[in-house]
Order: structure tokens, then sequence, then C-alpha cells
């Protein structure tokens, strides 16, 4: 019989704290009664202890480093050992784990109004308590069934008899053996200190002698300070727990070097997801509002039902509020779900910034998509905005979105996404597409190759008469709506590089990267400013190129010169310059010269394309126009204005066709206060930071004392002599026990959150991939052509199926002599 393995630290008699490592029991209750003499009148004469093992599966203690076995030998406790509190180094005795507690007020108290107070804990061994009878079923767990409801049970019918399903108690896991081991310890409260009033170490089981198999007792397993805090900031980040694990393990050199296990890490994201699920808006609300204190240009709204119930949320920054000055020209707008647990859209109000970068301008999450919501989030976001109206909106083709923006900005030019019209019309038009050959070439040369209004209507009356299709309903649909979608309603409009919601689209997809779909409105604001960092962060990087990087030049124009000095990188790199290599490859024919100078541009090889635009000239006001309406739709000369420049001897673009809103300047107008705090200097601000901070520094030290043992023992004796003066008492249970912050304890409001929906899942059919036109007609065809022929499902012949197969006859009588065989040959046997 062999010694228990104990941990015992800075013994008691010099008025240290007791560490002992002893297994404990699961589901067990133990009464303690304690000696009331030890205690004053005033204090608890009875404590109930339980140590619950689901409780004991998700709690983690506040654990010191582990001492090394060498410099701190195991020193076994002994009855009348003293020492000052439990909850001083640890939470609890056991190392790991705290048992929980029920406790009661002594019939004999004077004061019942008190607190009660611990004053006895008693710990066993895992394995303590007699074995239970139980029933062994055939998947090794087990089933508690008394002898008077086995005749109730409900039987599984076979082929030959029945067998008795058992229903009642099943375990999925094996329970921890029982061998009714006496090993264990009590402590009292004496003297305002804490005494080992009963200890017996001797186990009567085996004993677990494998350090990396001991290890997966609850009693050894607990999350430090430290890993706790890493593990919180990955799991902000929404990292796997696979990934997370694996980070640790090379952090301590090995998965099986951590001090707890997968499911540990699992349940306390669970726990932390469940910190927040009651008071979940309640503390985003509080969040906003102490961040407006702090920050009096942030702004927030809510709006709640009469229950108090959300029913939706609009905030957005002091940064976002200035930028909206420059960027308010072009906005985009559109829901997604499955971003939270309540599954309520995230309504995204997105714009493009001075680097062609998809930028937020607002964000709002509601809880349904009526006309009443979309008007209450476009008013709040213009009372964020001080009353600054959108020059041009662009959304899918909702029509709850169209009344509300209809109703809000009157001025305002909306329209609707074309990739979600063009897309939707190839699905409703498919068996049109099929029937009538060169249909869809025809629809979208109407679409895209309109230049006018009056070419478009034209040539979609043409393309009716052509095909027949004047009863078309999907058609007339979009007849009806053609100034919603139509590109060449928007030539003058201003939207900048796209006709579709693809910026909105892919800011959404962002968010689903970050955000899980079970989590809460506060997670959802923790990483929605996460991303928010991210795109300043990409600002900064094109800024730096900016100012210190010069763009390479196409040519030696002047105008090119001009540009690169106006223009942010991105713009002219990546559009402007562009436009220059075009118009080299034009030709500029004049055409009038009073009252004002006309140009027809065409390509040098007319052959390529045969297509003309036409520019017209005021020289008097150096005033250009095109009939491709670059400029008024992207805010760009086009190249064929650049080449009846060169032509013109014209060197300079004049400053009105330079858009402040693609330089450099527009970034610039927003204050300091605005795009952030400076990076301190000196002591980090948070916890956060001095632990990576201090990471870092002892990194670096342990690094160069590894590599001889001289060095490695001063620095050792270093760090006990720091550990000696930072040590500092806790008198109430970490913060991170509790996986909040305390400024999350108490939020101030008293909102109630959204009902949680339950999601419907996949379809149970399959999703097959969006295939071409041109695929889905050949394939149609081919099946048309192709006739299904028939076969035997045994041996895939065609002449015949399996019904009338000889082949299947044939093993059928192979198997019933063989089956006949064995049952004579187990007759003989026994």
């Amino acid at each position: 019989m062999q010694i228990p393995q104990i941990d015992v630290q800075a013994p008691s008699s010099s008025g240290g704290f007791l560490d002992v490592l002893l297994s404990k029991s699961s589901r067990h209750k133990t009464d303690l009664v304690v000696d009331v003499e030890s205690v004053d009148n005033t204090d608890v004469a009875a404590v109930t202890v339980e140590i619950d093992e689901q409780l004991d599966e998700d709690a983690s203690e506040n654990d010191e480093e582990e001492k090394d076995v060498v410099c701190y030998p195991p020193i076994v406790p002994y009855i009348g050992m003293e020492f000052d509190t439990v909850e001083e180094k640890q939470p609890g005795i056991i190392r790991g784990k705290k048992a929980s507690k029920k406790c009661k007020v002594s019939e004999n108290g004077d004061n019942h109004d008190d607190e009660p107070k611990l004053i006895r804990r008693e710990f066993e061994c895992v394995h303590a308590r007699k074995p239970e009878n139980t029933t062994k079923d055939s998947a090794g767990g087990s089933s508690f069934i008394s002898e008077e409801n086995k005749e109730n049970l409900p039987l599984l019918e076979g082929n030959k008899k029945k067998v008795p399903l058992l229903v009642e108690g099943k375990r999925k896991r094996p329970k921890v053996a029982k061998y009714d081991c006496k090993a264990h310890m009590a402590v009292g409260l004496r003297d305002n200190k804490w005494r080992v009033i009963a200890f017996q170490p001797k186990h009567t089981h085996p004993m677990v002698k494998r350090l990396g198999r001991r290890r997966y007792y609850r009693s050894h397993r607990h999350i430090s300070n430290e890993d706790y805090e890493f593990l919180k900031t990955l799991h902000d980040r929404n990292i796997a727990t696979s990934q997370i694990l694996a980070l640790l393990g090379d952090l301590l050199g090995g998965v099986r070097n951590l001090t707890f296990t997968a499911k540990d890490v699992s349940n306390l994201r669970t726990k932390l997801r469940q910190q927040v699920s009651l008071k979940d808006v309640a503390m985003t609300i509080d969040y906003f509002q102490k961040t407006q204190a702090d920050n009096p240009s942030f702004f927030y709204a809510a709006r709640y039902d009469e229950d108090n119930v959300l029913k939706a949320l609009f905030w957005v920054d002091g940064r976002t509020r200035k930028m909206h000055q420059s960027y308010k020209d072009c906005v985009f707008f559109d829901t997604t779900v499955m971003t939270n647990r309540y599954n309520i859209p995230f309504a995204p109000i997105v714009g493009i910034n001075n680097h062609l970068q998809t930028i937020l301008l607002g964000c709002a999450l509601i809880c349904d998509e009526t006309i009443e919501t979309f008007i209450w989030v476009f008013e709040t976001w213009m009372q964020a905005m001080n009353g600054q109206k959108p020059g041009s909106v662009m959304t899918d083709r909702d029509k709850a979105m169209r009344a509300a923006i209809k109703k809000v900005f009157p001025g305002t030019i909306h329209r609707c996404c074309l990739w979600h019209v063009t897309t939707k019309a190839d699905q409703q038009l498919l068996p049109v597409y099929t029937s009538k050959k060169g249909f869809r070439e025809a629809l979208y040369r109407c679409i895209y190759d309109s230049e006018t209004i009056d070419q478009f209507l034209s040539d979609w009356q043409k393309m009716l008469d052509e095909y027949d299709l004047h009863g078309n309903q999907t058609l007339n649909n979009l007849w009806e709506t053609k100034e919603m979608w139509a590109p060449v309603y928007f030539n003058t409009s201003f939207f900048p590089f796209t006709g579709t919601t693809g910026r909105s689209e892919g800011l959404n997809g962002l968010f689903k990267l970050f955000v899980h779909p079970q989590d809460s409105v506060w997670i959802f604001v923790k990483q929605y400013e996460h991303i928010i960092e991210t795109r300043l962060d990409r600002e900064d990087r094109e800024g730096y190129r900016a100012e210190t990087t010069e763009p390479r030049m196409y040519s030696r124009s002047l105008i090119e010169k001009q540009a690169s000095q106006f223009y942010t990188t991105s713009v002219f790199a990546d559009k402007f310059q562009y436009e220059i290599y075009e118009a080299t490859g034009l030709d500029a024919e004049k055409t009038q010269e009073i009252p004002d100078i006309i140009y027809n541009v065409m390509p040098s090889d007319i052959e390529r394309t045969g297509k003309k635009y036409r520019v017209t000239v005021d020289a008097a006001h150096s005033t250009y126009s095109c009939s491709c309406h670059k400029f008024e739709r992207d805010g760009l000369l086009c190249s064929h204005i650049l080449r009846v420049m060169a032509v013109l001897n014209i060197h300079e673009i004049p400053s009105k066709y330079l858009l402040k809103r693609w330089s450099e300047q527009a970034t610039l107008q927003i204050c300091d206060e605005y795009n952030g705090p400076a990076p301190s200097i000196g002591v980090p601000a948070t916890s956060k930071l001095r632990f990576n901070a201090l990471c870092r520094a002892m990194t670096s030290l342990a690094s160069d004392a590894c590599v001889n043992e001289e060095k490695y023992l001063i620095v050792s004796a270093g760090i006990q002599n720091l550990q000696a003066m930072v040590a500092t008492p806790h008198t109430v249970e970490t913060q991170h026990q509790q996986g909040i912050l305390p400024s999350q304890q108490d939020p101030s409001s008293s909102a109630k959150n959204p009902a949680t929906k339950k999601r419907t899942g996949r379809s149970a059919e399959k999703t097959h991939r969006m295939k071409p036109i041109g695929e889905q007609i050949t394939e149609s065809s081919k099946k048309r052509r192709t006739k299904k022929k028939s076969s035997c499902s045994y041996c895939f012949d065609e002449t015949h199926n399996v019904s009338t197969c000889p082949y299947l006859k044939i093993a059928n009588m192979r198997d019933a002599l063989l089956n006949q065989k064995m049952v004579q040959e187990t007759e003989l046997t026994l």
C-alpha cells in the first residue's frame, strides 16, 4: 500500500499555507459536525460540503506555478498542522479544483442574519465509497435498474427472441471506480487558524504511477491566471479549441505538459459565453454609456418594446462621424444574419474611402426588417451625422428598404444592386434561355451596351418583338422597375467603380469570420471594434505608402505627374494610370468647333470594337464632358478626355476635376483626437498589456539563463526572491473564476435580451453549385436525348432486373446451404 501523492509547501508552523494534492470524490455529500465549543456563538455550527462532479468539471482555480520537486520536496501533513487560510494562496486545499459548499446556520446561533462562515472541510480520495450495484450493458456503461422495473422494460424484437431494452440511467462514459478507499483529510478552523484534525494517507487501491496519466485526475487539473488570460484572449478572437491547445502546447513544451485538458478549455469557453447570457444587452448598453462618458463623440441609440426588450441598436464612433463628411457621397446598405445567438440581422452602413477601401459608416442590429425599423435606423443615422444625408445609396431589391429610403432621404439617388437583379432574372428566365437561342446575349447587350435612356428603351422593345416575349411576367417586372437597376439611368450618378453591393457583402463575410453564430451581442460589439481596428490599420499602411514612396510613372506627361501628387497611391496606380495607358491607344477626330469643340474619340484600331465616344470641350471655362460619363460616375477623368487634352496641348487638370475625396487631404482633415490614443510609454495601462510585457522580458531572460547550470541557479534564486516580494494575499475569489470584468458585474441598464430564435439548420436537400447558363442548357439537352436504361442492382446486367437475376438466386441458395451446415456443426459440438 503506497502513500498518496502529497505536495505540501511552507509548513504551517511558521504561519504559511498548505498545498495538498489529493484526489477527491465525485457526486458525494458529507455532513460535517463542528465542535461548537471551539467557536463563538455567532459562528456557524454546521457546514455541508458538496463535491459536485459537474461543477468540478467546469471550475478552475487561481493557482501558483508548480515548484521544482527537487528544490521543494513533498512534506506529508500531520494532525495538528496549522496554517492561516485556505483562501490565501489556494482557494481550496485540494490543488486545482474547489469544492462547492452548502452552509447552514446553527439553531443555537444568536444572529441568524450574519452570512454563514465555513469552519470545516473534508477531502476524500476519488475512489472512496463502496462500489454500487450496477448492470453492465453492451456499450460498457452502467444502467441502474431495480428488480421490480425489469418486467416493465420495453423489448427489442429480433429475428429469434426478444431482448430487454435498457433505457433508464444509461451513461455514455464510464464511472470512476469505487474501492471504498479510506484515504482522507479534514481541516477545521481553530482560533482563526486552519488545523489538520484528521488525516489518513493510506490508499486501498492501485495507484496511477505515470505522470502523463495521473494528470487527468480533477485534483491535478487547473487553469492558472496566466493561462486563463491567454485562453480568454484567444476565445475572444474566435480561435478553435484545438488551435488554442496547440498554441499553449508550443509555449509550454508540448500538450502533455498542460495542466488542463481540451474538455476543460471547452467548458471554460462555454462558461464565458454563458456568463453574459442573462445580461447581454444590459452589459452592452452599460459599455456604450461608459464609452460615451469617456468619449463624447461616441454615439449610440437603442429601441425597445413595451416590455423593455431590445428591438434595434445603433452605434457609431467619433472618427466615423468625422469621416462621414468626406465619404457620404456614396453608401451601401445591406443586412445579414447568423452573426449572434438571437439571429437578429446585422445591418452595416458601408462606404468607400480615399484608398478604395471599404469602411464602416454606421452599424445597427435589428430584430426585424420592416419599413418602420429601417426608418428608425436611417433617422438615427442622420441624427448621429448631424443631418448630412448621403448623395446616393445602393441596396438590394428589398421593398421595405426602398420605402424607408424614399421617406427619410427624399433627394437621395437610390439604386438596386445589378447583380441581385440579373441573378434572379437568370433563374426565372432559364426556360426562355433554353427555348429561344440568342435571347440571353440580346438581353445583356441591352442592359450593358446602351449609352442613353432612349437607346435602352428602343433596344428593349426590339428585343421583346424579336423573341415574342411581351407576355413574360419576369421581363414585365424588370421593365416596371427599370429606373431602379438599369445602368443607363445612373450614368450621371456617383457610384464609384461598382454597380453592385459587393463591398457590403464582403464586409458581412468578414464579420462571419470573427463572430460565432452563438456569440452574444456583447461579444459581437467587441469583435466589431477589432474589425474597425483592422480597417484603420489598412488605412495607416496605405497612408505610409503615400508619404514614404513614389509611384512609378508610365510616361513623362505633366498631367500624370500632377495626378501622382494629388491622388492617393491606390487611386493613382490602380485607376488613373490605367486611363493614361488607354489614352495612348485612342484617336481624336474634331467634328465641331462652334459653339463648343466636339471630338469623336475611338480606338486607333477601329476594327477592334468600332465604338465611338463623344467629348465636348468648353475652352473658355475649361469644361470637359464625355458620353461615357466616367467622371460623373467614378470621379476620375476618362481616357477619352485625357486624349483630347493631349491633342489640345493641355498639361494640367482643372481643379474642379480633382475630387478631394480621392486625395490624402480627405484623411488628414480628421483630427488626431479621433484617430485613437497614442501608444503609452512606460508602465502599460492594463493588466493584459503588463502580462504580455513581462512574458517577453522573462522569455528573453530564460533564453540567456538556460545555457549553463550556474546562470540557471542565479535566475531561479532571483525568481524566488521576486515571488516573495510581489506575492499578495487574495481575500476574494479571483476575477477569472467569474469570467467577467468588474465593470460588467452591475450594468446600470435594465434592458432585456431579445428572444433566442431556434435555427432551422441546413436544408436536407443537398445544395449544388450555381452552374453557368450554357452548362445548364447543355446538360438539359443531354438528358432529353439520353434514355435511361434499367439494370440489375446485383450484377448490373441490363438484360434483367434484380427480381429475375439468376446470379442472385444462386447466391441465395449457396448462403442457405452454408447456414444449414453451420447449424449441424453447432448441434454436434453441443
